[in-house]
């Protein structure tokens, strides 16, 4: 039975092993956007900032408070009719109820209302900036893991290359051919290889755990390998968003930023308008004296006799009706000094935003050019690895057969090698390139 269960568990373990997740980029892209916690926090920011709205409009409504107090004095005080000291602990109880409704206050509600929509504004454009720039982290870490990939496999090709190379130098001196070279140099090369293997290995490892802290999973997973293919529609949507410029997150930001500006411009240009308030009180108390009160008078013990609770609030109530207007005077100096400054701020903007739009406009123009480049680049060296192949193979038979020597056959696998090298480096930055531009122009 225990053999049985111990089988079971090895199955298990070799099946969740076998079930380990390849993820595409667009795949990473989609774990990120459920799950990164900075994404999450955005999510946040626009709940609160539908707050701030909501709260902002509640300011038209009227505020009402009621207190009211229980207290009670001690001790003796002198009766003004007598001049006699008696004791008089007495118990107090008071009521106050309030209301108080802003009828205008020059525009100011409604303005801020309108600051507080333009907030809520801002961070949705935000926190589209903030998703942008995590799909690109995304896609440089993914893009360092192709690398990392891609290395592991030279190396491991190379590997092969220098087996094979010493496979052919022993053959040779098994055949009693006279060898220049020696077979501990191409051993330490071997050496060499596999430490930079391991060393690549390594930073794939951490490669995977910063994508891993990206998209806030721990679950283990693989990338997908790249396919380069450039889609012309993808293409044509950079172009189309490009012209719709304005569109773009930071600009955005900057004319949500202008819209306030001037909504606080229209709120200094209102100060100088009265604010009228309504108010009405309403207060009662009632009070009476603790017990008996000794009144040192001939006439002995005198008995409290106040009115009931309800007769004291009924004789006590007091309420009144008013009308609030203000004008202020003297604060209008300064509000002209915070007017001057404004304009400056609208300046400042206007200036951000010029310069923003040709920073954007300069960077899918430098991105397009590099992409066609490297598009281009990429055609050539997949042209050009192909007849390399070709002649590696060839030149090993010559060499076995003794027609060149094992340095011409080194000069061609190290150019091989070279070749490649530059075929991944021009693969991945074309796929790095294009990706780039898909996540910054293209809305996700």
């Amino acid at each position: 039975m225990r053999k049985k269960l111990f089988l079971v568990f090895i199955f298990i373990g070799f099946y969740s092993f076998s079930q380990t997740r390849t993820l595409s980029l667009s795949e990473c892209y989609s774990v990120a956007k459920n799950n990164n916690l900075i994404i999450k926090n955005g999510i946040k920011d626009s709940l609160i900032s539908a707050v701030n709205v909501r709260k902002a409009k509640d300011r038209f409504l009227p505020a009402a408070t009621f207190s009211g107090a229980n207290s009670y004095d001690l001790g003796t005080a002198i009766n003004p009719s007598s001049n006699i000291r008696e004791n008089r602990n007495r118990n107090s109880i008071t009521g106050n109820f309030n209301f108080n409704w802003t009828v205008f206050n020059g525009f100011k509600r409604k303005l801020d209302v309108d600051v507080q929509k333009l907030n809520q504004d801002v961070v949705q454009e935000a926190n589209k900036r903030t998703l942008r720039d995590i799909y690109l982290q995304i896609l440089e870490v993914y893009t360092d893991l192709l690398i990392a990939d891609e290395q592991i496999k030279v190396q491991e090709n190379n590997a092969k290359i220098n087996n094979t190379i010493i496979d052919i130098v022993k053959y040779r001196i098994e055949k009693g051919d006279e060898i220049k070279i020696n077979l501990k140099n191409l051993e330490a090369r071997k050496l060499k290889t596999d430490i930079d293997i391991r060393k690549y290995r390594n930073e794939k490892e951490l490669l995977y755990y910063n994508l891993k802290s990206l998209l806030n999973i721990g679950d283990n997973f693989e990338i997908q390998n790249i396919d380069i293919d450039v889609d012309a529609e993808v293409m044509k949507e950079v172009e189309t968003n490009l012209d719709n410029i304005l569109s773009f997150p930071e600009i955005r930001i900057i004319n949500l930023a202008l819209e306030k500006e001037q909504r606080n411009q229209k709120m200094l240009q209102n100060s100088y308008m009265p604010k009228i308030s309504l108010g009405y009180n309403f207060n009662s108390f009632y009070s009476h004296i603790l017990g008996e009160t000794d009144v040192l008078t001939s006439g002995g013990r005198v008995i409290d006799d106040n009115y009931t609770f309800f007769e004291q609030l009924k004789n006590n109530k007091n309420h009144y009706l008013a009308l609030n207007v203000s004008v202020p005077i003297f604060s209008q100096f300064q509000n002209k000094r915070d007017r001057e400054i404004s304009k400056i701020e609208v300046e400042k903007l206007n200036n951000d935003l010029l310069r923003k739009k040709d920073e954007i406009t300069n960077t899918v123009n430098r991105f397009k050019r590099d992409l066609e480049t490297s598009y281009q680049e990429l055609d050539y060296e997949k042209n050009y690895m192909n007849v390399l192949v070709e002649l590696l193979d060839i030149n090993k038979e010559k060499y076995k057969l003794g027609i060149i020597p094992l340095y011409e056959l080194e000069r061609f696998s190290n150019e091989y090698e070279n070749e490649k090298v530059n075929f991944l480096q021009t693969k991945i930055k074309t796929f790095y390139l294009y990706n780039y531009l898909k996540v910054y122009f293209v809305p996700n």
